[in-house]
Protein backbone atom coordinates (compact mmCIF):
# COMPACT_ATOMS: atom_id res chain seq x y z
CA UNK A 1 0.00 0.00 0.00
CA UNK A 2 1.49 3.35 -1.03
CA UNK A 3 2.12 6.35 1.25
CA UNK A 4 -0.59 8.26 -0.62
CA UNK A 5 -3.18 5.66 0.32
CA UNK A 6 -1.95 5.58 3.92
CA UNK A 7 -2.51 9.37 4.23
CA UNK A 8 -6.00 9.17 2.78
CA UNK A 9 -9.22 8.78 4.74
CA UNK A 10 -10.85 7.00 1.85
CA UNK A 11 -11.18 3.21 1.85
CA UNK A 12 -8.70 1.25 -0.29
CA UNK A 13 -11.39 0.45 -2.85
CA UNK A 14 -12.39 4.15 -3.35
CA UNK A 15 -13.06 5.20 -6.93
CA UNK A 16 -10.76 7.43 -8.97
CA UNK A 17 -13.37 10.20 -8.81
CA UNK A 18 -13.37 10.21 -5.02
CA UNK A 19 -9.59 10.27 -4.90
CA UNK A 20 -9.48 13.21 -7.34
CA UNK A 21 -12.02 15.12 -5.24
CA UNK A 22 -10.02 14.40 -2.11
CA UNK A 23 -6.88 15.79 -3.71
CA UNK A 24 -8.60 18.97 -4.90
CA UNK A 25 -10.38 19.72 -1.63
CA UNK A 26 -7.28 18.85 0.36
CA UNK A 27 -5.45 21.77 -1.24
CA UNK A 28 -8.11 24.17 0.05
CA UNK A 29 -6.69 23.74 3.55
CA UNK A 30 -3.34 25.10 2.39
CA UNK A 31 -4.65 28.59 1.58
CA UNK A 32 -2.10 31.40 2.12
CA UNK A 33 -4.77 33.41 3.98
CA UNK A 34 -7.02 31.91 6.61
CA UNK A 35 -10.72 32.11 5.80
CA UNK A 36 -11.52 34.04 8.97
CA UNK A 37 -9.18 36.84 7.85
CA UNK A 38 -10.97 37.33 4.54
CA UNK A 39 -13.98 38.97 6.20
CA UNK A 40 -11.91 41.12 8.56
CA UNK A 41 -11.28 44.64 7.14
CA UNK A 42 -8.12 44.96 9.22
CA UNK A 43 -6.57 41.62 8.22
CA UNK A 44 -7.91 40.88 4.74
CA UNK A 45 -5.35 41.04 1.91
CA UNK A 46 -5.53 44.24 -0.13
CA UNK A 47 -6.65 42.49 -3.32
CA UNK A 48 -9.73 41.10 -1.51
CA UNK A 49 -10.93 44.48 -0.22
CA UNK A 50 -13.16 45.31 -3.24
CA UNK A 51 -15.09 42.05 -2.75
CA UNK A 52 -15.41 42.66 0.97
CA UNK A 53 -16.69 46.18 0.22
CA UNK A 54 -19.31 44.71 -2.11
CA UNK A 55 -20.35 42.18 0.54
CA UNK A 56 -20.86 44.95 3.11
CA UNK A 57 -22.77 47.23 0.68
CA UNK A 58 -20.21 50.04 0.49
CA UNK A 59 -21.89 52.67 -1.70
CA UNK A 60 -18.80 54.50 -2.97
CA UNK A 61 -15.49 52.88 -3.75
CA UNK A 62 -12.28 53.66 -5.60
CA UNK A 63 -9.21 51.47 -5.97
CA UNK A 64 -7.15 54.68 -6.14
CA UNK A 65 -7.85 55.51 -2.49
CA UNK A 66 -5.04 54.76 -0.03
CA UNK A 67 -5.32 51.29 1.43
CA UNK A 68 -6.04 52.52 4.95
CA UNK A 69 -8.95 54.65 3.72
CA UNK A 70 -10.39 51.67 1.84
CA UNK A 71 -10.23 49.61 5.01
CA UNK A 72 -11.82 52.42 7.02
CA UNK A 73 -14.67 52.76 4.53
CA UNK A 74 -15.41 49.05 4.82
CA UNK A 75 -15.35 49.18 8.62
CA UNK A 76 -17.71 52.18 8.67
CA UNK A 77 -20.20 50.79 6.16
CA UNK A 78 -22.53 48.97 8.58
CA UNK A 79 -22.71 51.93 10.98
CA UNK A 80 -23.32 54.36 8.12
CA UNK A 81 -26.19 52.26 6.76
CA UNK A 82 -27.78 52.04 10.22
CA UNK A 83 -27.99 55.86 10.45
CA UNK A 84 -28.11 56.79 6.79
CA UNK A 85 -29.73 60.16 6.15
CA UNK A 86 -28.54 61.68 9.44
CA UNK A 87 -25.70 64.03 10.31
CA UNK A 88 -24.19 61.23 12.40
CA UNK A 89 -23.95 58.96 9.36
CA UNK A 90 -22.48 61.79 7.31
CA UNK A 91 -19.76 62.42 9.88
CA UNK A 92 -19.04 58.70 10.19
CA UNK A 93 -18.59 58.42 6.43
CA UNK A 94 -16.17 61.36 6.38
CA UNK A 95 -14.22 60.08 9.36
CA UNK A 96 -13.35 57.04 7.27
CA UNK A 97 -11.22 59.40 5.16
CA UNK A 98 -9.27 60.42 8.31
CA UNK A 99 -10.85 63.88 8.36
CA UNK A 100 -11.25 65.58 11.74
CA UNK A 101 -13.29 68.45 13.22
CA UNK A 102 -16.12 67.64 10.83
CA UNK A 103 -18.84 70.28 11.00
CA UNK A 104 -22.19 70.22 9.23
CA UNK A 105 -24.11 73.52 9.14
CA UNK A 106 -27.75 73.41 8.15
CA UNK A 107 -29.57 76.20 6.37
CA UNK A 108 -31.22 77.67 9.49
CA UNK A 109 -27.82 78.02 11.20
CA UNK A 110 -26.36 80.44 8.64
CA UNK A 111 -29.39 81.97 6.90
CA UNK A 112 -29.39 79.97 3.66
CA UNK A 113 -32.31 78.74 1.58
CA UNK A 114 -34.32 75.95 3.20
CA UNK A 115 -32.80 72.45 3.23
CA UNK A 116 -29.34 73.51 2.10
CA UNK A 117 -26.28 72.65 4.15
CA UNK A 118 -22.51 72.99 4.02
CA UNK A 119 -19.69 70.81 5.30
CA UNK A 120 -16.31 71.75 6.80
CA UNK A 121 -13.51 69.48 7.93
CA UNK A 122 -9.81 69.53 8.77
CA UNK A 123 -7.18 67.53 6.90
CA UNK A 124 -4.14 66.62 8.96
CA UNK A 125 -2.80 63.69 6.97
CA UNK A 126 0.25 64.49 4.80
CA UNK A 127 -0.02 64.26 1.04
CA UNK A 128 -3.60 65.51 0.69
CA UNK A 129 -4.84 65.21 -2.90
CA UNK A 130 -7.51 67.75 -3.87
CA UNK A 131 -8.64 65.43 -6.66
CA UNK A 132 -10.34 63.27 -4.05
CA UNK A 133 -12.82 66.03 -3.16
CA UNK A 134 -15.30 65.22 -5.99
CA UNK A 135 -15.38 61.64 -4.70
CA UNK A 136 -15.90 62.90 -1.15
CA UNK A 137 -18.78 65.02 -2.43
CA UNK A 138 -20.29 61.90 -3.97
CA UNK A 139 -20.01 60.12 -0.61
CA UNK A 140 -21.87 63.03 1.01
CA UNK A 141 -24.59 62.96 -1.66
CA UNK A 142 -25.14 59.22 -1.12
CA UNK A 143 -25.21 59.52 2.69
CA UNK A 144 -27.35 62.64 3.28
CA UNK A 145 -31.12 62.62 3.48
CA UNK A 146 -33.10 63.00 0.26
CA UNK A 147 -34.51 66.47 0.98
CA UNK A 148 -31.18 68.21 1.72
CA UNK A 149 -28.83 69.77 -0.82
CA UNK A 150 -25.09 70.28 -0.39
CA UNK A 151 -24.26 73.95 -0.88
CA UNK A 152 -20.51 73.91 -0.27
CA UNK A 153 -17.70 71.63 0.84
CA UNK A 154 -14.58 73.11 2.37
CA UNK A 155 -11.40 71.37 3.54
CA UNK A 156 -8.83 73.03 5.80
CA UNK A 157 -5.21 71.93 5.84
CA UNK A 158 -4.29 72.32 9.47
CA UNK A 159 -2.04 71.09 12.23
CA UNK A 160 -2.42 71.40 15.96
CA UNK A 161 0.56 71.44 18.25
CA UNK A 162 1.31 72.58 21.76
CA UNK A 163 3.91 75.15 20.71
CA UNK A 164 4.50 76.65 17.30
CA UNK A 165 8.19 77.45 16.98
CA UNK A 166 9.90 78.32 13.72
CA UNK A 167 13.58 78.92 14.34
CA UNK A 168 12.85 79.78 17.96
CA UNK A 169 16.47 79.39 19.09
CA UNK A 170 19.24 79.88 16.54
CA UNK A 171 22.92 80.39 17.36
CA UNK A 172 25.19 80.97 14.37
CA UNK A 173 28.68 82.29 13.77
CA UNK A 174 28.07 83.88 10.39
CA UNK A 175 24.88 83.59 8.33
CA UNK A 176 21.60 82.11 9.50
CA UNK A 177 18.73 82.45 7.04
CA UNK A 178 15.32 81.18 8.03
CA UNK A 179 13.62 80.25 4.73
CA UNK A 180 10.28 81.41 3.47
CA UNK A 181 7.15 79.80 4.87
CA UNK A 182 4.61 79.90 2.06
CA UNK A 183 0.96 79.01 2.46
CA UNK A 184 -1.34 78.16 -0.43
CA UNK A 185 -4.92 79.30 -0.73
CA UNK A 186 -7.18 78.39 2.19
CA UNK A 187 -4.34 77.00 4.32
CA UNK A 188 -4.47 77.56 8.04
CA UNK A 189 -1.89 77.50 10.82
CA UNK A 190 -3.83 77.00 14.01
CA UNK A 191 -2.11 77.29 17.36
CA UNK A 192 -3.55 76.83 20.84
CA UNK A 193 -0.33 77.45 22.73
CA UNK A 194 -0.06 80.17 25.37
CA UNK A 195 3.31 81.27 23.92
CA UNK A 196 3.62 80.80 20.13
CA UNK A 197 6.99 81.93 18.77
CA UNK A 198 8.28 82.56 15.25
CA UNK A 199 11.99 83.29 15.24
CA UNK A 200 11.79 84.28 18.88
CA UNK A 201 15.40 83.98 20.02
CA UNK A 202 18.37 84.52 17.69
CA UNK A 203 22.09 84.99 18.38
CA UNK A 204 24.39 85.64 15.42
CA UNK A 205 27.89 87.05 15.05
CA UNK A 206 27.45 88.61 11.63
CA UNK A 207 24.23 88.28 9.63
CA UNK A 208 20.85 86.97 10.66
CA UNK A 209 17.99 87.10 8.19
CA UNK A 210 14.44 86.00 8.81
CA UNK A 211 12.45 85.75 5.61
CA UNK A 212 8.74 86.57 5.61
CA UNK A 213 5.78 84.35 6.15
CA UNK A 214 3.80 84.75 2.94
CA UNK A 215 0.06 84.26 2.81
CA UNK A 216 -2.22 84.06 -0.18
CA UNK A 217 -5.89 85.00 -0.11
CA UNK A 218 -8.04 83.53 2.66
CA UNK A 219 -5.04 82.32 4.68
CA UNK A 220 -4.61 83.19 8.32
CA UNK A 221 -2.85 82.33 11.55
CA UNK A 222 -5.33 81.58 14.32
CA UNK A 223 -3.83 82.10 17.76
CA UNK A 224 -6.17 81.05 20.55
CA UNK A 225 -5.59 81.83 24.21
CA UNK A 226 -2.14 83.21 23.45
CA UNK A 227 -0.89 85.31 26.29
CA UNK A 228 2.33 86.36 24.56
CA UNK A 229 2.61 85.72 20.79
CA UNK A 230 6.02 86.79 19.47
CA UNK A 231 7.65 87.21 16.08
CA UNK A 232 11.42 87.80 16.13
CA UNK A 233 11.24 89.08 19.68
CA UNK A 234 14.78 88.67 20.97
CA UNK A 235 17.77 89.22 18.66
CA UNK A 236 21.48 89.52 19.41
CA UNK A 237 23.71 90.24 16.43
CA UNK A 238 27.16 91.80 16.16
CA UNK A 239 26.81 93.36 12.71
CA UNK A 240 23.60 93.01 10.69
CA UNK A 241 20.19 91.71 11.59
CA UNK A 242 17.42 91.75 8.98
CA UNK A 243 13.85 90.78 9.66
CA UNK A 244 11.73 90.87 6.55
CA UNK A 245 8.08 91.86 7.01
CA UNK A 246 5.18 89.56 7.73
CA UNK A 247 3.20 89.57 4.49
Amino acid sequence: MSDEINQSLLPPNASILLRDLEEIFGKSFDLPVLNRFVVNPNLAPAHILPWLAWALSVDDWSDSWPEQIRRNVIKASVEVHKKKGTIGALKKALQAFNYTNIKVEEWFEYGADPYFFRVFFDVREPGFDVNILPQVQKVIENTKNARSHLESLRAYLSAEMGLVSIGSIVISKEVTPIPYIIYDTDDELKNTSSTPHIGAFLISKEITQINPIIFNSDDHIAVENAAMPTVGTFLISKEITTINPLI
